[in-house]
């Protein structure tokens, strides 16, 4: 394990990210060194990782459908070549490209 994942106090679990590199747990009073390691554990909750990366994966899906709509509605406009075509697939497009803005900002504050 890199010691740059024990960044949690190895009694409450309390994160030391932001805190100096030695000192005492503000939670539990616990001493902790952060170059040695000693007093530190890894991430109590290791499901945050995944969490973050189906996070991701859902803003990719989303980019991915954007794509998938200007495609089809560029094949449709070759079919049938009328201003309609080309407004609906733009509003469509458009709403898929705000959900991907929405779940990026939404990935880097999850809380």
């Amino acid at each position: 394990m890199d010691l740059n994942d024990l960044s949690y106090c190895g009694q409450c679990g309390y994160e030391l990210t932001g805190l100096a590199d030695e000192g005492q747990c503000p939670e539990c009073g616990n001493r902790f060194n952060k170059r040695s390691g000693s007093g530190l554990r890894g991430d109590p909750n290791p499901s945050r990782r995944s969490n973050a990366f189906l996070r991701y994966l859902r803003t990719i899906t989303i980019a991915c459908i954007a794509l998938c709509i200007m495609f089809c509605t560029g094949l449709t406009y070759l079919l049938k070549p009328t201003e309609k075509v080309i407004y609906s697939g733009a509003i469509m497009t458009l709403v898929a490209l705000l959900g991907v803005v929405t779940s990026f900002v939404y990935d880097r504050n999850p809380d």
